[in-house]
């Protein structure tokens, strides 16, 4: 156990969150552990939220809420990091909630030297079905701290913001922030970024966080080649540079098995959406070149992948001839003519 009660900090980024603030607001602040402060960062939002923030902040003092104009999550919670005051900090949805040991979870993980400490994750369904992801407890020193993620992965959790807990300290002192230029898997590279620091790590065996899954908006509009693969890009490089200081086979496969995954998106977006032949021949040719060796790595799962990796092994024109046949025989069947 800590030898103190650490001030934990919770920053809620909010935006069109009137119909669940409430409810999220009032799951942090009946919390077992009480020592919190949470930051309510009110990112323009144009509905009642910003009213609704203010409320929660006259009702209890632990509450602090901030106004900026309309920036996105990613600068919401860098100057949510800004304005933190806490030992340790964590992120919270605002259409999220969380149960009353959330915060005790990670207490119950610190010790003086854990930079930082994992919990699972409860993904809350339509239907309300909920599936519970918890990791084994697991204590993870600076030289296997990499296989620590890796034990995360199998879990397929690693990337969630809001399942972790971090030393403030560490974030303020090396200036580690959010990317406010990529809106995919910007999460997962924040965490990479930080991993850099942590000597030690540690993972408890329980979940308190209910992950409201998307299902309308930004989660499932086709994002475009170049998002995707920018995000891949940059997660790619900030793994790599961990790999330069920490040896790990385990690590350096899953990074590669992660990026074949992504690379799949990004492929597969070229025909999904409008792109030049020169353009998709470009990009299926410069993929062949880099990565096409790391193909290996990662199993397709849905039948656009499946015919992807079967045409990444004949030549880039070949490929992009038989692909956008796929996508117009595709489009066909299902009525799209455009």
């Amino acid at each position: 156990m800590h030898c103190k009660s650490p001030l934990i900090s919770i920053i809620v980024p909010v935006y069109k969150a009137e119909s669940t603030l409430n409810k999220c607001a009032d799951s942090l602040l009946n919390q077992t552990y009480s020592n919190i402060e949470v930051v309510l960062v009110d990112d323009g939002s144009p509905d009642n939220s910003p009213l609704i923030c203010d409320e929660i902040t006259k009702l209890d003092n632990r509450v602090k809420t901030i106004h900026i104009p309309n920036g996105g999550v990613s600068n919401a919670r860098n100057i949510g990091m800004q304005n933190a005051v806490g030992d340790y900090l964590c992120f919270v949805d605002s259409d999220d909630y969380v149960d009353a040991n959330y915060i005790q979870n990670f207490v119950d993980g610190l010790t003086e030297s854990a930079d930082l400490v994992f919990q699972g994750i409860n993904e809350v369904k339509d239907n309300g079905d909920i599936i519970k992801k918890v990791p084994d407890y697991g204590i993870y020193c600076e030289d296997n701290v990499l296989e620590g993620i890796s034990d995360i992965n199998k879990y397929s959790m690693f990337g969630y913001v809001c399942n972790k807990l971090y030393r403030c300290s560490i974030i303020k002192e090396h200036n580690i922030t959010f990317r406010t230029d990529i809106n995919i898997s910007e999460d997962r590279i924040f965490a990479l970024q930080y991993m850099a620091y942590v000597k030690e790590m540690r993972t408890i065996n329980k979940s308190a966080y209910f992950y409201i899954m998307q299902t309308t908006g930004l989660t499932l509009r086709q994002r475009s080649y170049e998002e995707i693969k920018t995000a891949a890009d940059e997660n790619l490089r900030v793994a790599k540079e961990l790999l330069k200081n920490r040896c790990s086979d385990r690590f350096s496969r899953d990074t590669k098995r992660m990026y074949i995954m992504s690379a799949t998106g990004y492929l597969i977006a070229l025909f999904k959406l409008k792109y030049s032949y020169m353009q998709r021949y470009r990009a299926i040719d410069q993929f062949q070149k880099e990565y096409v060796q790391w193909l290996s790595f990662y199993t397709p799962v849905s039948t656009d992948q499946k015919v992807l990796y079967e045409l990444l092994k004949h030549s880039p024109s070949i490929c992009v001839i038989f692909m956008q046949a796929y996508f117009a025989l595709k489009n066909i069947r299902h009525g799209k003519f455009a």
